[in-house]
């Protein structure tokens, strides 16, 4: 069964409990918004962002601190917007 619970508070302020997915739109950078999650990450699964044009070298910096696997999927409300999945976020060794 979903558990769903919706907070309308900021990211660094929440405690992370039971919490296995976080939705995340119009935050930070992809690489600061792992960051903060990043300490969770035993409990956090999956990340989704709603990113902008500027998704793909958001992308690119966070590859350059982490390694993570990353669905993308095109916005209906805009062709320059992606809803990007995030998941298996490790820190980079290289």
């Amino acid at each position: 069964s979903l558990i769903l619970k919706i907070e309308n508070l900021r990211l660094e302020d929440y405690k992370f409990n039971k919490i296995s997915t976080v939705v995340s739109r119009a935050f930070k950078k992809t690489v600061d918004t792992i960051d903060i999650l990043f300490k969770n990450n035993e409990k956090i699964r999956n990340i989704i962002l709603i990113k902008g044009k500027t998704y793909q070298q958001e992308l690119d910096d966070a590859k350059k601190k982490y390694t993570f696997h990353v669905e993308k999927f095109r916005s209906i409300t805009s062709n320059e917007s992606y809803i990007l999945k995030i998941s298996n976020i490790k820190l980079s060794t290289t």
